[in-house]
């Protein structure tokens, strides 16, 4: 796993080995976690850890207060997108053809409503980052979001092909 490490990070020239061991250590932590647990979910949540980590290039000391706050965001937007559906999805998927123009528009109020939430969540969180990172690495952090969505869309679409 290590040679494999090495060439992934020698591509990228950023290999220190510092820099090596921290995800070494890392990834290490979350194999282990993948085979306890064995839950595709678990498995996706520690390749993006791994992979935010890599790509914001962040310390020991770094990574102990940023995943906790990352980490509770990540719950709570969770949480909302559940209710989000229960609210709402389940309601247009089954009810769209009997709605009233009320209750069409209680779902426009409520998905406005979590639109809203979302927003508020996401500027929260930049706040909360803004105390504990320099602001390229909470731009590197946007940018690794969108990165790593777009490699598991690649892979998913890959499989399906």
């Amino acid at each position: 796993m290590r040679v494999f490490l090495h060439k992934i990070l020698k591509k990228l020239k950023i290999i220190t080995m510092k820099k090596l061991q921290t995800l070494s250590i890392l990834l290490f932590l979350f194999s282990i976690s993948i085979h306890a647990q064995g839950d595709k979910h678990e498995k996706i949540r520690a390749l993006k850890t791994a992979f935010i980590t890599q790509e914001l290039n962040l310390t020991s000391a770094d990574a102990e207060k940023f995943w906790p706050v990352y980490n509770s965001f990540e719950q709570r937007k969770h949480d909302l997108k559940v209710k989000e559906r229960d609210e709402i999805k389940n309601k247009m998927d089954n009810d769209v053809l009997t709605l009233s123009n009320e209750d069409a528009q209680i779902l426009l109020e409520k998905m406005e409503y979590f639109r809203n939430e979302e927003t508020k969540l996401e500027i929260e969180l930049i706040k909360k980052l803004k105390e504990q990172l320099q602001p390229i690495q909470i731009i590197k952090l946007k940018k690794a979001e969108f990165d790593f969505r777009m490699q598991m869309l690649k892979k998913y679409r890959g499989g399906k092909k």
